[in-house]
């Protein structure tokens, strides 16, 4: 078995190191892990202070981005409607050259 080890080059040695290292690393975090109460585990409300603050700044996101859904919206159908009047021009001009 020594022999074995002792037979071993550089790259073996560094590949061998690293897996034991991340092998403690995982028994490690594990272990602190289960010391943790649940107080540690979540998140602490935040203080009645910031709870009006905090909604109003969702609501101020949701309208913008129901603002900026209305203007994508419009731009879309903008698109849609030329689309259409270059689709119908583009018929108009095959059909005359068929003739």
């Amino acid at each position: 078995m020594l022999d074995m080890l002792n037979g071993l080059d550089e790259v073996a040695w560094a590949g061998l190191a690293g897996f034991l290292g991340v092998i403690l690393t995982a028994i490690g975090a594990a272990w602190r892990g289960t010391k943790k109460t649940p107080v540690e585990v979540g998140v602490p409300l935040p203080p009645p202070s910031l709870v009006d603050f905090t909604l109003e700044e969702a609501r101020a996101i949701r309208r913008r981005l129901e603002d900026e859904a209305k203007a994508s919206a419009e731009r879309h159908d903008e698109a849609e409607r030329l689309l259409n009047a270059i689709h119908q021009d583009t018929q108009i001009l095959r059909d005359r050259r068929d003739r």
